[in-house]
C-alpha cells in the first residue's frame, strides 16, 4: 500500500510549528483566505528570536478547524504499540504525523551516524511494498525545509525509540488534519476559513502601534508571559539594540532573525495582492505592490549584509545593517498607513 498526503513548501518555513501547518493545508486553496487573515502579527522575546504571532502558536487546538491528537510516548510503550504501524494507520485516516526523531538515524540529515540530534519531523507517507515513510523537515543544506525524504522502517523505529523522553519537547505524537470546508463537520467554524478584511485592518493598526489585542491573548496564549516581548513594528526598530550587542559580543547572530524577518515582509506583500485580486482595495493597489516590494528587497538585503557579517566579522557591515533597519520603519509605516485608507471596509 502507498499513501503519500499531499504537502507543498510553505510560504512561511522559519520554523517547525510554522512550515508544518502550512506545508499541510495550503495546497487546498480553501485555505488560503484563512492564512492571509492570519500570519501579520510579530513578536520578538528578550533574546530577539522573531517569529509569528497567531492563532496555534502555544498550541494547535487554538486553530478551531484542526483536528487534533495527542498521544503520549508512555502511551505507546504501555500498551507495546508499533510505532511504524500505528503511524500508517495515522496516515491513512489522513493524519500527518508530528514527532520527534533521532537525526542520528536519518539519512538526509546532516547528524546521519555522526551524533545524536534528537529533532521534531513531519511524517506525511509511506510505501508498506518498499518499506519507506516519507518524511519533512529541516535537514536540508543549512537547515532549510524539505519534503518527501524517506527513511526505512527499521530507521523510523531506532530513531523513535533513541529519543530520551527527557528530549521529546511534544512527549510523543501529535497527529493532525484540517477539516475541509463545505463538509458537515465544518459548518460550525465557516467563519473561520474566510477572509475578514475589518479584522486584517484591526491587526494591521495593532501592528503599527506595536500593541496586541488582549481578547486574542486571552483566548491562544495563557501560557505565554506577554511582557518579556516585544509586538509589531517595534520589532523591527528594537533590532538596531540587537546589532550594537553583536558589536559588543553580548550576542551571537542567530541567521533565523533576518531571515524571519524577510518571510514577514514577503508574506505582507503576498497578502496586499490577495486583496488586490479580490477587489478589497480601492484604489492605488499596484502603487502599494510596488512600494511594498521595495520593503521585501530591503529586508533581503539586510539579510544579506548579517550573512556577509557572519562570515567576515567586518563592523562595518552593522552600520549598513543600521541604516537599512531605519529605512525599512521608515518605509513600511509610510506605506502600512496609506494601504489602511485604501481598504474597502
Amino acid at each position: 500500500m502507498k499513501v503519500n498526503l499531499p504537502i507543498i513548501h510553505p510560504p512561511i518555513d522559519n520554523v517547525a510549528r510554522n512550515a508544518y501547518l502550512l506545508a499541510s493545508v495550503l495546497h487546498n486553496k480553501d485555505f488560503e483566505p484563512w492564512f492571509f487573515n492570519n500570519y501579520i502579527q510579530i513578536f520578538s522575546d528578550e533574546g530577539f528570536y522573531i517569529d509569528f504571532d497567531l492563532p496555534g502558536y502555544s498550541d494547535p487546538r487554538c486553530i478551531q478547524w484542526m483536528n487534533f491528537t495527542h498521544i503520549q510516548r508512555d502511551f505507546l510503550v504501555k500498551l507495546d504499540l508499533k510505532i511504524e504501524e500505528f503511524i500508517m494507520k495515522g496516515i491513512m485516516e489522513g493524519y500527518y504525523i508530528h514527532l520527534f526523531l533521532d537525526e542520528y538515524f536519518i539519512p538526509s540529515s546532516e547528524f546521519f551516524q555522526e551524533r545524536n540530534f534528537p529533532h521534531n519531523i513531519l511524517i506525511h507517507g509511506f510505501d508498506s511494498e518498499k518499506g519507506i515513510f516519507h518524511i519533512a523537515g529541516f535537514f536540508g543544506t543549512q537547515g532549510k525545509f524539505v519534503y518527501n525524504e524517506s527513511i526505512t522502517q527499521q530507521e523510523l523505529v531506532d530513531s523513535f525509540k533513541s529519543v530520551d523522553p527527557q528530549e521529546d519537547d511534544l512527549n510523543g505524537l501529535i497527529l493532525f488534519k484540517a477539516t475541509p470546508k463545505n463538509t458537515v463537520h465544518a459548518n460550525r467554524y465557516a467563519n473561520f476559513y474566510g477572509f475578514n478584511i475589518q479584522f486584517v485592518a484591526d491587526t494591521i493598526k495593532d501592528y503599527l502601534h506595536s500593541r496586541q489585542n488582549m481578547d486574542y491573548v486571552n483566548a491562544n496564549h495563557r501560557d505565554v508571559n506577554q511582557s518579556t516581548r516585544t509586538f509589531g513594528i517595534a520589532v523591527t526598530e528594537s533590532l538596531e539594540r540587537y546589532l550594537d550587542l553583536l558589536l559588543t559580543g553580548e550576542r551571537k547572530l542567530g541567521r533565523r532573525t533576518f531571515y524571519t524577518l524577510h518571510q514577514h515582509k514577503v508574506t505582507m506583500l503576498s497578502r496586499i495582492k490577495f486583496m488586490k485580486q479580490n477587489n478589497y482595495i480601492k484604489s492605488d493597489a499596484d502603487y502599494i505592490i510596488d512600494r511594498y516590494s521595495n520593503i521585501t528587497k530591503i529586508t533581503k538585503n539586510i539579510e544579506n549584509i548579517m550573512i556577509k557579517f557572519m562570515l567576515t566579522q567586518d563592523r562595518d557591515l552593522i552600520g549598513s545593517a543600521k541604516s537599512k533597519i531605519r529605512e525599512l520603519v521608515k518605509e513600511e509605516k509610510q506605506v502600512l498607513h496609506y494601504l489602511l485608507t485604501q481598504l474597502n471596509i
